[in-house]
Formats: structure tokens, sequence, C-alpha cells
């Protein structure tokens, strides 16, 4: 295949070496200037793509996803990458590189795009001391029609150490399955939220609810329309946590030095309520390049929320993009 490394992000490096980055970026997309770049819509919704300083680089996270009213938000949500060839998880906000974050001019869209690094140990690959980066473009989209955003990612795998070593990314981690992992922190009302598992038309979903106000997130991948795995997180502490639960523990036998996040598990569960976090899971084996679209779903009842969840979803990015 041709890697969107290759065909995309060496192109965007070299054109912007020559015109600079104002001009690489789409003609109908506008760079952030402050970090952040903000898309709001139709029914009140709204979304907000973030870079993330850390460790010398710069990673992204989608935040303040909401519609309807200022009280019905979603925190942020994550994008997680478990590799069990490596026994190691990584995150788009905190293990990212060179992200970058743009609005649309044309529709109430935010682009996130950047590499998510998954660091290797020497376990099934051998390659020790090296690591690999998940190439992502993530898009994310306020719903015209109801109130609901789309969130649309595409993530391709390479090596940049390829030439070090004398050995190709296939060699190397092509035999690694993967789970991907979706995190989202509800902020309904006061904070103070309940959720739970459904399931609707073939699709399952989480609907947290705080009074009045309800949001059901539910995802597809190809013809995937349920979770392998999912957690709503805490009653209590933060080492109960869906964050803890994917990033946080360490329980994959290896010394302490290997500094690995998670061990590829979700302790899945029906319910929770309080301070919650929740996260669900999306297999996708060995594959060098996987796409897959989350849609969060709000209303006044679980019901309409549920219902734009999965009309959102059966309606596809494309086909809600183009309604601009």
């Amino acid at each position: 295949m041709t890697r969107r490394f290759t065909r995309r992000s060496m192109l965007r490096a070299s054109v912007s070496g020559v015109l600079g980055a104002g001009v690489v970026a789409g003609a109908n997309t506008v760079s952030a200037d402050s970090g952040s770049v903000t898309a709001t819509g139709p029914y009140g919704g709204r979304v907000t793509a973030r870079q993330h300083d850390h460790r010398d680089t710069t990673g992204g996270v989608l935040e303040n996803i909401g519609a309807i009213d200022e009280s019905l938000r979603i925190a942020d949500l994550h994008t997680f990458v478990w590799d069990d060839g490596e026994q190691n998880t990584a995150n788009l906000r905190d293990d990212g590189r060179n992200v970058t974050v743009e609005r649309a001019t044309d529709s109430p869209e935010v682009v996130i795009d950047g590499w998510a690094q998954i660091d290797a140990f020497g376990g099934r690959s051998l390659y020790g001391g090296t690591y690999y980066v998940g190439d992502v473009e993530q898009r994310a989209l306020v719903v015209r029609d109801r109130p609901a955003v789309l969130i649309d990612t595409e993530i391709s795998f390479f090596w940049p150490d390829e030439d070090i070593y004398g050995d190709d990314y296939e060699t190397a981690f092509g035999d690694n399955e993967r789970t991907i992992y979706t995190l989202w922190n509800p902020v309904l009302g006061d904070g103070d939220n309940e959720a739970w598992v459904t399931d609707r038309d073939g699709y399952d979903l989480v609907v947290a609810r705080d009074g009045q106000w309800h949001v059901a997130v539910g995802h597809c991948a190809g013809d995937q329309r349920t979770f392998d795995g999912r957690r709503i997180g805490r009653t209590d502490g933060t080492e109960k946590s869906a964050w803890e639960d994917v990033y946080g523990e360490d329980e994959n036998d290896h010394p302490d030095w290997r500094d690995r996040n998670g061990d590829g598990w979700l302790d899945s569960n029906e319910s929770n309520d309080g301070p919650i976090d929740v996260a669900f899971g999306n297999y996708i084996g060995t594959a060098d390049a996987a796409g897959w679209q989350v849609a969060l779903g709000f209303g006044t009842t679980e019901a309409a929320a549920a219902t734009n969840a999965v009309t959102t979803l059966e309606r596809g990015y494309e086909t809600e993009r183009n309604q601009y």
C-alpha cells in the first residue's frame, strides 16, 4: 500500500520548507494560531481540537464536544493504540508527535493531523529502543440535521528507523496485533453523571445522563458495530478510572525499567455513576491501516440521544459533511 506518510506527510514537510506552513494548509482549512481551533454549528453543536505540548513535541486531543446546551458536553475524547507485540499503549495526546490542528472554512469541522508514537521494547519485534508510529488524521464534524458530532479517524503505521536497522516495517512490526481504544469524559450538568451500556439497531452504545441531559456514543469500523470491550470507569478514586485501565495499568510481567503503558484489556462493566469516564475498544488485528467513525448523539431523552447517534453513524461522514 502507499502509506500516508510517504504520500502526504513527506509532501507536506517538503512543501512547507519552500512555501511556509501557512501556505501548506488546505485551501478550505485555517491553521491554529493559539494551539486550538473550535467549530460551531446547528443545534448548538461544537467541538475543539487542541494541540498538547509535552516532552519537546506536540500531541493533540478533541475537547468541549457538545450540543443543545452548554451543560451538555464531553470534556475531552482521546484515541489510544494498544500493541500486543510490544505490550504497550500510546495515545495521540500524550504520545503524539508533530501534531497540527486546523479548522475547515466550508463546514463546522476541525482536523487533527500527526503521529502517535508507539515505543518498542524488544517484544515480539526484538527491536528494543526504537519506536514506530501511527500516522493519524482525525476529523470531527458538527452534524447539520440533528444534535450530534461525528468523528472520522484514519491511521496507518510505519517505522521511521527502517534505514537504521536495515529491516522494514512488515518484518519488524507487521505481525503485531492492535486494538484502538476511544475514551471520553462526560461532564453533563454538575458532572455527577450515570452511564450504562445499551444497543440500538445492532450498534453498541454507551449512554450517559445527568437529569434531562443525555449523550449516546457508538462507533462503526467497516461492518463492525459492537465494542471489543468497554468500561465505564470510577466509583471512587482515579485508580478505578477507564483511563487507568487503558493507559495506566502495567500488569504485563515486564521489568519496571520498561516504561510500558496499559495491559491491553478493559475490565468490562455495564453501568456506573458519579464522576465517570468511558472507554471502548476496536480490535484491528495486524492491519497496517485502519479507519473508524465515532458518533456522539445528544438529546433530552435516552431515545433521542441514541437515535441521533445511530442515524449519524448510518449516514456516515462524507454524507454528513456534504450537507454543508
